[in-house]
This record gives structure tokens, sequence and C-alpha cells, in this order.
């Protein structure tokens, strides 16, 4: 299967240049007869059912399609010699709308006559393909034209049995079972499309196989789906009342699957079972060919240079021709290594951009769509030896008419903030990423921002949404984090039934905010891809049964037919998603992320296809010295901050593990922290130096011996040693005079009583010389704003610290128990 997934590739997306060679050779002359029959399809055409006479031209079917009424019912559906009778929908809302395009390549219409051949022949079909929203696309715009409801389900590692069948919800007191997409796609005789076949786990999809199979099924509230030609025998033997005592239920007879899903093990997945396999029609669902995808970007921007175009174009498919195996050994072939799969439906983003901005740098367009030295591996050795992927990528790139620019400078002025950011440090290299996300936000492209952890990367969204004038839903995402987590939560009311509760990301959809995803590099995968239709469509089916709709099919719908919004939303749970939801995720950069730990690569190719992708730049030294010294009050930094400074950087730059694992604790943030810290205590503490502020920073009481020696070893480097203590025996008192808590040198205002006066700690503490010390540590945090983490052994005093500062602040407390 997934050979004829490569071979088909391959015939269809050869450019100008290498098909004269493919053609001369006797395999292309084999299958030139093939590629020519099937670019010879008319297009699709709509007659009502009383007359079969065909539209004469392009211009009157589209006149016809969009004149088309409700009424209008019976038609005859043609995709070349092929045809259907639709007839009109129970439930208009449920057919999609606005997926099918009247202009059509010869490609797209070959895949829609093979869906109908196989609706025809009431088969079940399975669409595989490259990652991106093509087979979903055209899946649903097949639904549209031939007027289907639609049930859509998004696999991931988190659907369960309930996700399919049924799943069980209280209501008035009592457990009822309600049905779900498979169930009520069956029994309304509605298309069911299951998308990411790879991502589901082996136990949930066997439970499909008698339904794909012989139409049946096992509900968990004792009734049995029986295909609808087993019903209608038994009902003539026995009577509809025996069997509803049987409790039989019968499956539609235009109930049909189109499952989605990527050729595995070509990209990374759970291949299917040979039983379940077996049930399905599949097809290959290739890119439209260098020749299509031109000509679609040239209609879409009539405005951009068609050079550019042509070589953005021509680079993307050599990308993808570097993944066959068959094209591999061709003369044609440039590259001697196996690239990652390239987005080429983003093209079409990229052209939109290149038509509003038709000098912009092609080169810096390229690293949205396909970051290269973020996908691909610097140090891999290839043929030689002598160079890695980036390397051989960019030799290309200079052949191809790219012009690398690493650097490059910033070419307008940004718009003024609305409100306006304090402490914002306007640095020339972030300013330039930040004008290339407004362009994205042009063009309505979701964008994700990839930095080092403390590299700036929430505030330059907050600069981004204070000069769009958005409010920022932030969605702090983690490790397990499930997909229902992420779109609804499970909840109780008062009187006990359940319910979902939309979770921050829907909220946003549907109040227009700009949606905050912080650390996509954590999520798994599959968890992610439930994302990928609202990014995509701006659509999703939410756990409850509702659905969202992007605003313009939500205005279609209500004005073609009729609707109330109280209607849509109450009755049909249908709710439009507002026009101005954006989403922005931030990430760590692969193989690096999060506290320099080696991780997987997490930028795979299904989620290339998702955003434009804007890489935080390495600022330098000076800017780092400036951005520390907006943060400070007196205005100006010490030789030894600069000295703090360089040890961080020497650490960030070293081709070590061990000193990249340190450094991710010395980013710009944490710098801001000690350059604070030493500027308002250092000069009543003589005995806290720059070498204690790294080391606690660092925690090196708790690294191992190695890594706590090439910490030293580093900071002995740039003058940093430790502080010889002046007056040690001086013994550290804390006292309470006219509303003033002193520890030691340090000193903090006693809060008044609040109504909250009992939730202040009262306990027994002893003023431990070590202990006091401590909390003097503690408050000296606690004044310059900051949120504190106390690390020890069990039962060394943690609690007690804390309690004894609250209680020493007359601050109340909520004490929360964390656990697995």
């Amino acid at each position: 299967m997934f050979a004829n997934y490569k071979f088909v590739k391959l015939r269809y997306s050869l450019s100008a240049a290498s098909r004269k060679n493919f053609l001369e050779s006797p395999w292309g002359h084999e299958h030139t007869k093939l590629f020519k029959e099937r670019c010879s399809l008319p297009l699709i055409f709509f007659n009502q059912h009383r007359n079969f006479a065909r539209s004469p031209c392009i211009e009157n079917q589209t006149e016809f399609i969009k004149g088309r009424s409700v009424s209008s019912y019976p038609q005859r559906v043609s995709v070349g010699s092929v045809f259907k009778i639709v007839h009109k929908p129970k439930n208009v809302h449920l057919v999609p709308h606005l997926y099918y395009n009247e202009i059509l390549t010869q490609t797209e219409l070959g895949h829609l006559q093979w869906i109908l051949k196989k609706d025809l022949l009431s088969q079940d079909v399975f669409l595989m393909g490259p990652p991106g929203s093509a087979r979903r696309h055209l899946a649903l715009a097949y639904a549209e034209l031939t007027s289907r409801e639609i049930e859509y389900i998004g696999l991931s590692r988190d659907t369960t049995e309930s996700d399919l069948k049924q799943r069980r919800e209280i209501l008035t007191n009592s457990a009822k079972y309600f049905d779900q997409t498979a169930v009520r796609a069956a029994t309304e005789g509605r298309l069911l499309v299951i998308e990411g076949i790879e991502k589901a786990e082996r136990n949930v999809l066997p439970l499909l196989n008698n339904l794909l199979e012989n139409r049946e099924m096992n509900l968990e509230d004792g009734r049995h789906l029986v295909g609808a030609e087993r019903y209608d025998k038994l009902l003539k033997e026995h009577g509809e009342e025996k069997l509803e005592t049987w409790k039989l239920v019968r499956v539609h007879e235009d109930f049909r699957v189109i499952a989605l899903g990527l050729p595995v093990p070509f990209f990374k997945g759970n291949p299917l079972d040979p039983p379940l396999r077996s049930r399905f029609q599949c097809r290959s669902i290739v890119p439209l060919t260098n020749e299509e995808m031109i000509l679609r970007l040239r209609s879409l921007a009539p405005n951009a240079p068609a050079e550019k175009l042509e070589t953005l174009t021509n680079f993307a498919y050599s990308v993808v021709w570097s993944n066959d195996p068959d094209f591999r050994d061709s003369e044609e072939n440039p590259w001697a290594i196996t690239l990652t799969h390239f987005p080429l439906e983003s093209l079409s983003d990229a052209a939109r951009l290149l038509n509003l901005y038709p000098k912009m740098s092609l080169y810096r367009l390229l690293l949205r769509l396909y970051p290269y030295e973020l996908v691909l591996e610097r140090t891999k050795e290839i043929n030689d030896g002598k160079t890695g992927e980036v390397t051989a990528v960019e030799e290309i790139l200079k052949k191809s008419g790219f012009r690398i620019e690493k650097s490059p400078k910033l070419t307008k002025k940004l718009p003024k903030s609305v409100k306006g950011l304090l402490n914002y440090v306007p640095i020339e290299s972030q300013e330039v990423v930040l004008s290339e996300m407004l362009e994205s936000y042009e063009v309505g492209k979701d964008v994700c921002l990839i930095g080092g952890k403390g590299s700036g990367k929430s505030t330059l969204v907050s600069r981004f949404s204070d000069i769009l004038g958005y409010k920022v839903e932030p969605i702090v995402l983690f490790k397990d984090m499930t997909s229902r987590e992420l779109v609804q939560q499970r909840s109780t009311k008062d009187d006990g039934d359940t319910t979902w509760i939309n979770a921050p990301l829907i909220r946003a959809a549907l109040e227009g905010k700009l949606a905050l995803l912080d650390g996509i590099d954590q999520l798994h995968p599959s968890t992610l891809s439930i994302l990928y239709r609202l990014v995509h469509d701006r659509e999703l089916q939410l756990h409850d049964g509702s659905r969202l709709l992007r605003w313009d099919r939500y205005d279609t719908l209500k004005t073609n037919n009729g609707f109330t919004d109280d209607i849509l939303n109450n009755v049909h749970g249908i709710y439009r998603t507002h026009p101005k939801f954006y989403i922005v995720a931030t990430a760590c950069p692969p193989h690096t992320a999060r506290g320099g730990k080696s991780q997987k690569q997490w930028l795979t190719p299904e989620l290339l296809s998702v955003f434009f992708y804007h890489q935080m730049p390495e600022i330098t030294v000076d800017e780092e010295l400036e951005v520390i010294e907006m943060f400070c009050s007196t205005g100006g930094l010490s030789e030894i901050m600069e000295k703090m400074v360089r040890t961080a950087r020497s650490l960030r730059q070293s081709n070590e593990s061990s000193k990249k694992s340190l450094a991710s604790s010395l980013s710009t943030r944490q710098m801001i922290r000690i350059a604070q810290r030493s500027e308002r205590f250092n000069a009543v503490d003589t005995g806290h130096g720059p070498f204690e502020e790294i080391s606690r920073a660092c925690l090196a009481r708790f690294l191992p011996q190695l890594n706590k020696d090439e910490l030293e070893s580093t900071m002995a480097a740039n003058g940093i040693r430790p502080t010889v203590r002046k007056g040690s025996n001086i013994t550290k008192r804390i006292e309470i005079f006219d509303n003033l808590l002193t520890i030691g040198n340090t000193r903090a205002e006693i809060l008044g009583d609040t109504a909250f006066k009992s939730k202040v700690p009262q306990l027994l503490f002893y003023n431990i010389q070590q202990h006091v010390v401590a909390l003097e540590e503690l408050l000296r945090d606690y004044l310059l704003g900051q949120h504190l983490l106390l690390v020890g052994n069990q039962g060394v005093g943690k609690n007690k610290l804390v309690d004894q500062l609250l209680y020493l602040l007359n601050r109340p407390r909520e004490y929360i128990q964390l656990h697995r």
C-alpha cells in the first residue's frame, strides 16, 4: 500500500525541468498514457433529476451551483461519466458548507470521481496521503457536493470506546447512554469521517471492525445494530414489535465511512491491523503536480513575483522527491540525503504573503514554512562525512537562487502599542521577528514562536498582542495533558448531573481572543492533532456533541436556511468561531528543549503544515546587558554583573551537554533577577557575591560533582571566585518594631489584619541561626516580587520556614498538597 503511495506521488509531481528526462525513460513511457487519461475528466456539474442536460461551460456551472436552492432536489451530480442522484438532507446543518471549490484541478477531480464510485458500490474508503488538510477537505467537499450529513471524529491516543459508541451521562439523577459519532452516523445514514487512523491505540479501532464488515455492533445500553438488509428480512418474518423487544436497531443503507490517515511507516504512527485494513478501499491522495501548484499559486497571488513563486515551489517539490526511494538514485535528484517532508499546503499561505509583500526576502519566507535548521541535524555525517544535513540544504538553496540572510535588518517601522508595555526594550533582531509575525497575521496564518528558555518569547507575544489589541488567553501545556483537557473538561452540576465545561482554548475561539499555547513541544503528537482542524478550518467537534463552525460558514448556513442564533446554538449545538480568533504557540527548539535535556524531535512533518514558524534570535552580550540595565533602578551595571553575563554566555555557547544543561538556569530572565537582587541587597551583605548568586541559580548544591566543577571553572575563567565572608560570626536577629519586620539586614512592612486572619499560620518556631539566614533570603526574594521554591530533603523544615515567614508578615496562606 505504501509503495503505491510513493509511486503515484512521483508520477504526478515532476517539474517541467525533470519531466523530459523522466518521460524518455522506459518507465516514463509506460505511464505517460495513464497520466494523459487522468487529465481528461470533465468538471463536476449539477442538474435537477428531471433535466439531464449537461452544463455547457464552467461559468454556467458556477452560477448554477451558487444559485442552487433547497427546493431543487432531487439532483444529479456527475464527475465525468459517473453520476449519483442526490436527495434533500434531513438536517442541513450537518452538511458541510464552502468546502467545494469550483476551480478544481484534474488531480482533485480524479479523487472525487473515485470516492463517488466507491459510494455507489456501498464501500468504505480510506484516504491515505501526506500530512495536511487535503484529505479532510476532499472528504468534506464530497459530502458537500452530494449533500451528505457528516459525523466527524479526530482520533488520538486518548480516544476510548465511549467516544466512538456510547457515553454514559448522569441526567435527572439517573445514568443514561447517549449515542456518539459512529452510532449516530450508522443509524441516521450519515457519512462518518474518521481522521488520524494511525494515532489510535490498537484496542480502539477493532471496535469498528464488525460495523465496517457486517454493519453490526453491540451497544452499552443493550441494543444491537443490525445491517439494513438483515433487519428488513427479520422485519418481514417477525414484525416490528418483536424486533423492538430484541432491541435491534437498523443501520441505514446510506451509512458510509471515510477514514483519513498517513502512510506508515513512512510517517510515524501505528500501522493498520490486517483485518481492519481489508475493510477499506484505499486511495493515495497525492499532492498536486508542480504545474498545478504553480497555477494555483498564481491565481491566489496575482501580484506576487512569478519567479519567486516558481523558485519556492521547485525547492519544495525537490524536498518531497528526496523521500522517494525510486527517485533517490535518479540523475535529476539533487539530494544525497532524505529530508523531512515539506508542507506543500503552506505554499498557498506563502503566496498570499508574497502577494502583499512582493519584495520580501524569499529565504526568510522559506524559514517560516520549513525551518530546516531546527528540523534537520547539523552533525549527521553524509556521504564522505565532511558535511551535515543543514549544510547540504544551504548549498542547494544557493544554487536555486536563494539569498541566505542570517541577520536580517528591520525594513519597516512597527505600529505603536495600544497600551504599551512596561520595561520593554526594543532589540532590532527581535523586532524583525515581531514584524514577520505581524506579516503572518495579515494572511490569517497562526504562528509558532520557537526559542530557548528565558529568551523573551512571552515578552514578544505580549508585545504582539498589545499592538493588535488582543486579550490573551494563556494555556500552559504539559507532558501528560490529554485532548479532553485541551478542549473540554468533565464536570458535575449542583444537582449531580454531569456536564462539559469549555476549556480556555474553546472560550478564546468563541470570544475572539488570542490563544497562547505555551509549550507545544511538551505535548504528545497525537494529543496536539486534535487541534489540527481548529487551526486549518476554524472548526471542531466537541465532546458534548456541539460544534464550532467557521464564521463565514456559520453565516452562510444561517442566511440560506433561515436559522437564528438561538436555534443554531441551543437546538443544533452549533456555535460561531469568532473572526478575530488567533493562535500563537511557543516552544523550545528541538533536541535542546526544557533545560538542555535531549528530547525527541517534536517538529514533525504533520506539525510543519499547521503553523508559520518564527525563531527567536540569539541576542548579543551588549543587547543582553542593555535589557538587564533597563530593569535596574540605578540605570547602570557593575563590572561584576558584566562578568556574570559573560559566564552565562559561555555556558550557552558551549558544545558540551553538561554545560548546556546549566545554561538553561542562567537565562536572560534569571540574569535580570540576579541583577535586581545584587543591586538592592548586596550592598548590605558583603558575604553574598556573584559566585554565590550563580551557584544558587544553578542549584549547585544538588549538582553532580563533574557538573559542579565545570560550573566553577567557567566562573573562574570569567573572573568570578567565591566571596570571602566578612564578619561571619555576626548573629542575625529577627525583630519587629513599629510595624516593621527586620531579619538580619533586610526590612519589610507587616501587613494589616484582613478577613482571612484565621489563615495566618501559628506555629512553634525556634530561631536557629541557619533558619534565620534562610528566612532572610526568602524575605529578599519576596520583596523583589519573585515566586519562591524551596528545595530540600524530607524533614529539614521547609514547611516550618514558610509558615514562620507568613506569620511574621501577617499574610494568610492557601495550602495545596500535590500528589500524582
